[in-house]
C-alpha cells in the first residue's frame, strides 16, 4: 500500500484493513468501528492508534478521534487523537499531520492552543515521519521534550 501519498511510517506495520469503494480508498478506523476516507492525515493517525495499542498498551475503550472541541476563543475545532487514562480523565493530546507536512512551530502551536480547553499533561504532533512529546508540568510551568510516550500503565495511581 505504501507509496508517495501513503509512506513507510516511523510507526511499525500494523496491517490496516484498507478498500475501495466507489473509486475512493478507505480504512478501518478501530476506535470509531467504521471505514473512514483514506487521506495522508488518516494514514497518520490510524498507525499512531495501533502504535498506541500495541506499544502503550492503550485500550481502545480509553481512545478516542476525531473529537469536537471548542476553545476559549469560541471557535469549533476536532481534535485528532485523545488519550483517557484508567481512571477515564484525558491525559494526552495528540494531533496528526499528513506526511508532507512538516512538524514545525505552528502545528506545535496548534495542539497547544488544543490544550488551552484540556490543560493535559502530555502533548503529542506527528507526521508519522518524526513525532514530537512534550511533557507539561503546570505547577512550575514548565514543557520538556520526551523522547518517548508514557504507557497506559503509568498512569495507574
Amino acid at each position: 500500500m505504501e507509496n508517495e501519498q501513503f509512506p513507510k511510517l516511523i510507526f511499525p506495520d500494523c496491517g490496516l484493513k484498507v478498500r475501495l469503494l466507489n473509486g475512493k480508498l478507505q480504512v478501518f478506523d478501530v476506535v470509531r468501528k467504521k471505514f473512514v476516507r483514506l487521506l495522508p492525515e488518516e494514514w497518520v493517525r490510524q498507525h499512531l492508534v495501533h502504535f498506541l495499542q500495541i506499544q502503550t498498551k492503550w485500550p481502545l475503550t480509553h481512545i478516542a478521534v476525531e473529537l469536537g472541541l471548542k476553545l476559549p476563543t469560541g471557535l469549533q475545532k476536532r481534535c485528532d487523537v485523545l488519550l483517557h487514562g484508567p481512571n477515564g480523565q484525558p491525559v494526552v493530546l495528540a494531533e496528526c499531520k499528513a506526511p508532507n507536512i512538516a512538524l514545525t512551530q505552528q502545528a506545535v502551536n496548534q495542539v497547544a492552543q488544543y490544550n488551552l480547553h484540556f490543560k493535559l499533561p502530555y502533548l503529542v504532533v506527528t507526521n508519522g515521519l518524526a513525532i514530537l512529546i512534550y511533557h507539561i508540568n503546570f505547577e512550575t510551568k514548565q514543557i520538556e521534550s520526551q523522547a518517548a510516550l508514557p504507557n497506559f500503565d503509568s498512569f495507574l495511581a
